[in-house]
């Protein structure tokens, strides 16, 4: 290659970098500018939107509207592209708002963000089919409580993705309250484990308040729901609940008297023990082994006579339960269970003395931590 060539090449060289290196440049000031212009426009929606609440309901809903477009249209930059930042930048002002204030204002200012049509593009952001966008979508209207969604966002109760059926149920119950939670439930159906426990952390922030809705759902046709809403009662300790939950510890199926006889355990009410106690006679293991967890929950020292002839029970699982339920009536259970440990057969003694050892090392563990 000659010298001219390889001049020639190195000019061009220099020449593309030289053009590279300039147009990073333009780059980096167009993007500076961008973002001292966003920040421009930030405090400037965000001074007029504090005056607006300052002045209260003394400025009509339409008034506001109708000067926030002219604003917008008077601003610099007239293009569709330099509108639609602006409303995104006002949109971006009143969320992080939201944050920040509560009572009257708050309120204020979720009627504003109605009144300006940013509820309308979120609705219509509900549709994307991309989960995520929905998720954003949702996420925005149940900060700003937006009413006017409540029936879009019930739509996605039954959306593919379990994430946004989630966030949808979240956000009605927060919007609309928690009457609202039968007629949820009841969209979601064919409960999956994990969407149960991220419900029952839902309805939880209600407890006693969401109580008599979730009573509603206990002879629901979907036993998805059924079991849920019985176990949602144990959890919540609704002492109201305990006749419904008697009911279906009666006459009710295998698992839904199971859950029932946990539920009314968890409560603790004294009315559930006799329905308990006639449950330790079952045929099946895990109603046995139920009614035993639950009356050792209630400790009382009247049902041990019951529990004893558990402990040679066939199932592990109703010896062990009913070994830890005499373990927790008192003096009389401790005693009754020495004596099946001294005086049982084989399945009995080996029952309490598996519970007599865990009582041991409980006493143990709490002496050594008493010493420090």
């Amino acid at each position: 290659m000659s010298v001219i060539a390889i001049y020639i090449l190195v000019l061009i060289i220099a020449t593309f970098v030289a053009i590279i290196v300039t147009l990073l440049v333009i780059r980096k000031i167009i993007a500076s500018r961008s973002i001292k212009s966003n920040e421009r426009l930030y405090d400037f929606f965000a001074d007029r939107f504090s005056y607006v609440l300052a002045l209260g309901e003394d400025i009509p809903l339409g008034a506001i509207r109708k000067s926030f477009l002219e604003m917008v249209r008077k601003s610099r930059g007239t293009g569709r592209y330099s509108r639609q930042r602006k409303r995104e930048i006002a949109r971006r002002v009143i969320l992080n708002m939201s944050d920040e204030i509560i009572g009257e204002n708050r309120e204020r200012l979720s009627q504003i963000y109605d009144a300006l049509g940013f509820a309308d593009d979120a609705i219509k952001e509900l549709k994307d089919k991309r989960w995520w966008r929905q998720a954003d979508a949702i996420r925005e209207l149940q900060t700003m409580h937006s009413t006017k969604a409540v029936g879009s966002i019930i739509t996605l109760l039954s959306d593919k993705s379990e994430e946004v059926r989630l966030l949808a149920f979240e956000a009605v119950v927060e919007i609309d309250g928690v009457s609202s939670l039968p007629i949820l439930v009841d969209l979601l159906r064919d409960l999956t484990r994990w969407t149960a426990i991220n419900l029952s952390r839902i309805i939880l922030e209600y407890k006693n308040e969401a109580a008599p809705y979730i009573l509603s759902l206990v002879k629901h046709k979907d036993r998805s729901v059924e079991l849920f809403a019985i176990q949602m009662l144990g959890i919540i300790r609704w002492v109201n609940a305990v006749p419904s939950l008697i009911e279906i510890a009666e006459k009710g199926m295998t698992q839904e008297v199971v859950e029932a006889i946990h539920a009314l355990g968890s409560i603790g009410d004294e009315r559930a023990i006799p329905v308990c106690v006639s449950k330790l006679a079952s045929r099946n293991s895990e109603v046995r082994a139920a009614a035993a967890s639950a009356l050792g929950k209630f400790g009382a020292p009247s049902s041990v006579e019951s529990l004893i002839p558990l402990l040679d029970d066939k199932a592990v699982d109703v010896r062990l339960s009913a070994a830890e339920a005499i373990s927790r009536c008192g003096e009389r259970g401790m005693s009754a269970l020495e004596t099946a440990f001294l005086n049982g057969t084989e399945n009995v003694a080996a029952a309490a003395r598996y519970i007599l050892d865990e009582v041991d090392l409980v006493s143990i563990s709490r002496s050594i931590v008493g010493n420090f």
